[in-house]
């Protein structure tokens, strides 16, 4: 996974998306839900959007910016909750890291997130957007189905195999979800989730755009002082924007 971040900020003229973490100024603020979990929120509006980070998690690399990016093109409200509760993954043990966060207690803490932070009377629809590691919490959110608000997900360079840790497999996750997902995987990602016949997600549900151009962590993490990097960014972020406006 590529964790390059550029140390001069781009032209003014780049999107919030776009400007690299140590010289981003957040237009949202942190607040506490309970007593361990800090949530990201920035914008208005009866349109939720959910960040769900990469497995470095919602301060590292430009998550924040994202969070504001679409918070201004969608004209809505996002909520980036920091379900790693302030851990952070430092240990090349991927799969230690992982098992601290299952599925179960992570849409616990999700469920707490929609029915304190996201009331009905406030959002009429739920957005999930996830990178990485996020992306397997959106698919579980998507098979799940707790909140019928929710409309659709997206996701840029998903990590489905994580549900290998847990005794599953990409296949099975998929045929669960029942809602419209977007998926941007990476030249380095599997082949079970890039398009073509090994392609083990859902025809009818499942949209699925290659970037064979980067690879896997370049939304969120990657170095875009490279302009491949940043091409790709503006393209897939344009995309998802188009998807998610289709959807409401």
């Amino acid at each position: 996974m590529t964790l390059e971040t550029p140390g001069c900020c781009p032209d003014s003229r780049i999107w919030p998306a776009m400007i690299a973490p140590s010289d981003y100024v957040a237009t949202g603020t942190f607040t506490k839900l309970g007593d361990s979990m800090d949530v990201y929120k920035v914008g208005s509006g009866r349109t939720a959007v959910v960040v769900l980070a990469d497995i470095f998690g919602i301060r590292s690399g430009r998550h924040i910016g994202i969070c504001d990016h679409f918070a201004s093109v969608l004209e809505c409200t996002v909520f980036a909750p920091d379900l790693f509760k302030g851990e952070r993954f430092e240990s090349v043990d991927l799969k230690t890291f992982c098992m601290k966060f299952p599925p179960s207690s992570v849409t616990a803490d999700l469920d707490k997130l929609y029915a304190e932070s996201l009331p009905n009377e406030s959002y009429d629809k739920i957005v999930i957007l996830g990178f990485c590691w996020g992306s397997w919490i959106v698919y579980h959110e998507g098979a799940r189905m707790k909140d019928e608000r929710i409309v659709c997900g997206v996701n840029f360079h998903p990590s489905l195999r994580l549900e290998g840790f847990f005794g599953g497999d990409t296949k099975s996750l998929s045929n669960r979800n029942q809602i419209p997902q977007l998926l941007f995987p990476c030249s380095d990602d599997p082949e079970n989730i890039k398009s073509g016949i090994k392609c083990e997600l859902q025809e009818n549900l499942a949209t699925i755009h290659l970037c064979d151009q980067v690879k896997h962590g370049f939304s969120s993490q990657g170095d875009i002082t490279d302009p491949v990097v940043k091409e790709n960014c503006e393209k897939v972020f344009r995309i998802a924007e188009n998807y998610i406006k289709a959807h409401l």
